[in-house]
C-alpha cells in the first residue's frame, strides 16, 4: 500500500454526485484501501450527510440536479459543522475561470472530470494530511497558551524586543504559607494553592489582564490595556469575593493577600537561549509586591497612584490611606485599602 492509500485508510469520504454509477465506481476504488465511502445524490443532503457520518473529506461535482456545486461548496464552508472539511470539487470544465469561482466559493483543490483515480487519491490523502497536521498545531498551541502568558505569546509572534510600558500590576500571595508548609504536607498545600491559583487565573483573564507568572503562593498579574487600573481593582475585588466563599482543608476561608500599583515596567527576554521568561520588571513590579507584603488575608491595598487615577470611578471605595515605610522604598508612602463587602 503506497503512503496515500496508507493515508486514506479508515477514512470517511462523501461523494455529492447525482449520479449513483460514479459512486458506485468510487466507492470500489476505495474499499480497495479501506476508506468508507458515503453518497449525496444532491446538494439537498449533502450537509445532513456531512454533519452525521464524522467526515474526513468530500468529493463534490460542480453539476448538480437540485442545485450548483458551487453553492454546496459555500454552504458547507459556512456552517461551523462542516467548515473545517477539505472539499475537491470534480468538474468537466477546463476553463481556468471556472476553477477560480470553485476556489472561491471554498474549495480546496479540483480535478477534472471523469477524475483519474491516482490523481484523484493523492489529493485527497494531501488536503486530509494537511487538515490534520493544521489540526494537531491548534491543539498544541491551545496547550502550549495554558503554560505561558498571553504576553510572551504574542511576542514569539511578533519577534518583539524589550519594551517600556504602561501597565497596573496586581501582586497576591497567601497569608501564612510559610506556617502551613510545616503542617501539612505537600500534596494538600499543593492542591489549595492550585485551586486558589486556578479561579485567580481565570478573574485576572476576565478582566483584560494576564498572569505573568507563579512564584509559590504568589500570582504577578499585568493589566496592560487602556483603563488598567480599573481592570486591577475590579479583578481584586472579585478574587477577594471568591476567597470569601471558598474553602480547603488548610484555611477557611482563603486568607489572599492583593497589593496594586500602576506604572512604567520594562517587558521583554530574562535568560539565555537554553531557558529564558518574558516578563516584566521595575520598581512598579516592586511596589505592588511590597504592597501585597502588608496586607492581610481577603485584604486588597491600593497605591496612591492607582487611587487617583480611579478618582471619578464609583465603583470603588478606599478606606483612609496608611503611611508606611515600605521595605526598600526612599521615603514613607500613602497606601489605600480596598473596601470590600463581606458576601
Amino acid at each position: 500500500m503506497t503512503s496515500y492509500e496508507q493515508q486514506l485508510k479508515n477514512k470517511n469520504i462523501l461523494l455529492v454526485d447525482d449520479s449513483k454509477l460514479v459512486f458506485r465506481a468510487l466507492q470500489r476504488i476505495f474499499r480497495s484501501v479501506e476508506s468508507n465511502m458515503f453518497f449525496a445524490p444532491n446538494g439537498a443532503s449533502a450537509l445532513p450527510a456531512a454533519e452525521e457520518n464524522n467526515i474526513d473529506a468530500i468529493v463534490l461535482d460542480i453539476n448538480l440536479g437540485d442545485m450548483s456545486g458551487l453553492d454546496v461548496c459555500k454552504i458547507l464552508k459556512n456552517n461551523p459543522k462542516t467548515s473545517h472539511i477539505p472539499i475537491i470539487v470534480i468538474t468537466a470544465q477546463s476553463d481556468p475561470e471556472h476553477h477560480v469561482a470553485a476556489l472561491d466559493a471554498g474549495a480546496d483543490d479540483f480535478v477534472s472530470k471523469p477524475p483519474q483515480r491516482r490523481v484523484l487519491m493523492k489529493r485527497l490523502a494531501s488536503m486530509i494530511a494537511q487538515k490534520e497536521a493544521e489540526t494537531e498545531r491548534s491543539f498544541l498551541l491551545k496547550q502550549l497558551e495554558s503554560y505561558i502568558s498571553s504576553a510572551t505569546y504574542q511576542k514569539v509572534q511578533s519577534q518583539s524586543g524589550i519594551e517600556n510600558i504602561y501597565c497596573t500590576i496586581l501582586f497576591s500571595d497567601m497569608r501564612g504559607f510559610t506556617a502551613a508548609s510545616f503542617d501539612y504536607d505537600g500534596t494538600t498545600l499543593f492542591n489549595a494553592i492550585n485551586l486558589a491559583m486556578q479561579f485567580q487565573t481565570d478573574i485576572v483573564q476576565k478582566y483584560n489582564g494576564y498572569v505573568d507568572n507563579f512564584t509559590g503562593d504568589g500570582m504577578l498579574a499585568v493589566f496592560d490595556q487602556e483603563n488598567s487600573e480599573r481592570d486591577a481593582c475590579m479583578a481584586a475585588l472579585e478574587i477577594i469575593h471568591q476567597a470569601q466563599v471558598t474553602s480547603v482543608e488548610i484555611w477557611d476561608p482563603l486568607p489572599i493577600g492583593i497589593g496594586i500599583h500602576c506604572g512604567q515596567v520594562m517587558r521583554g527576554d530574562l535568560g539565555t537561549e537554553i531557558r529564558r521568561a518574558h516578563t516584566v520588571i521595575g520598581k512598579t513590579v516592586n511596589y505592588s509586591a511590597r504592597l501585597c507584603g502588608i496586607a492581610k488575608g481577603r485584604e486588597a491595598i491600593a497605591s496612591q497612584e492607582v487611587v487617583e487615577r480611579l478618582n471619578s470611578d464609583s465603583q470603588f471605595s478606599f478606606s483612609q490611606p496608611h503611611q508606611l515605610q515600605l521595605k526598600g522604598m526612599p521615603k514613607p508612602v500613602l497606601c489605600y485599602p480596598l473596601i470590600i463587602d463581606e458576601k
